[in-house]
């Protein structure tokens, strides 16, 4: 006759089983998990986003009048941005910070006509450069058909102390330098209708985009258009790249452009730039 198994024995064995039993669903009630990849429960709380992911989020193709989408523009890499005055800083593969008083750059090997800044505003930057008005601006944009800083095109976001977007051809013939021209030869252009911009705050990603289609120029702030109208013919006198302009802030950024610009060109010396 086949013997019995020890009763205590037996009975320590249920308990513990039942304790197991117990653990195993007070585990399935909260209980954090160990060891169990890609579980919620043992996932790190949210890490702070990267730039480049962040401003990634902001795809805004606008539509054109005749509701078709613009052109799709793409992030420029960095190594292809030339930088003519301030300083700029790669931030991942996509992005640049600038944290000086004035930054003036263009994107090498460029011919665009369309071109898309989106950008997230970190507070003042680490230099102060008052405009030659004397005025303490803090603001980013575009330029367009940037031949040298005596004649440009600019696209401007305003920060402040007036926030706004304005338009300005610069044009100075026959000047190329800043010592030539200094802040002459502005021709501020007026808006075709007033229209609420979106107030930039610390942190928060946003987009302006601009279009040149012969000598219609049309402004997008995150997605929405808020400039349009002709430049005048002084526009046309000159040509260049496109580029980024920074006065007395720090923004993280990036440049987009048709196909993403030219990924091999080579930044040649431009001249020098002064904030004006």
């Amino acid at each position: 006759m086949a013997k019995l198994g020890n009763p205590r024995k037996s009975r320590r064995l249920w308990w513990i089983a039942g304790a197991i039993a117990v653990l195993s669903i007070a585990a399935s009630f909260g209980t954090p998990k160990v060891g169990c990849a890609g579980s919620a429960e043992d996932e790190p709380a949210a890490s702070v986003e990267t730039v480049s992911s962040l401003l990634e989020e902001l795809d805004h193709t606008p539509l054109a009048p005749d509701g078709a989408s613009l052109v799709r523009l793409y992030p420029i890499r960095p190594a292809t941005f030339c930088t003519t005055a301030g300083k700029v800083t790669p931030v991942g593969t996509e992005a640049l910070n600038v944290d000086t008083g004035g930054m003036r750059g263009v994107l090498a090997g460029d011919s665009s006509r369309s071109v898309e800044l989106a950008f997230v505003f970190r507070g003042e930057s680490k230099g102060a450069a008052p405009l030659a008005n004397g005025e303490l601006r803090q603001q980013i944009g575009v330029k367009l058909r940037a031949k040298d800083t005596c004649n440009i095109v600019y696209v401007m976001w305003h920060v402040a102390p007036v926030p706004g977007v304005a338009v300005s051809v610069k044009y100075n013939p026959g000047l190329a330098t800043h010592v030539d021209c200094a802040d002459r030869g502005y021709i501020n252009l007026k808006p075709t209708s007033d229209v609420a911009m979106p107030e930039v705050r610390l942190d928060e990603p946003h987009t302006l985009r601009a279009d040149l289609a012969g000598d219609t120029l049309r402004v997008h702030a995150d997605g929405m258009e808020v400039w349009s109208g002709k430049l005048p013919p002084q526009a046309f006198a000159f040509d260049g790249p496109v580029g980024v302009r920074s006065d007395n802030g720090e923004f993280d950024f990036q440049l987009r452009v048709p196909g993403g610009g030219d990924r091999e060109a080579q930044c040649k010396n431009p001249g020098t730039e002064q904030a004006h």
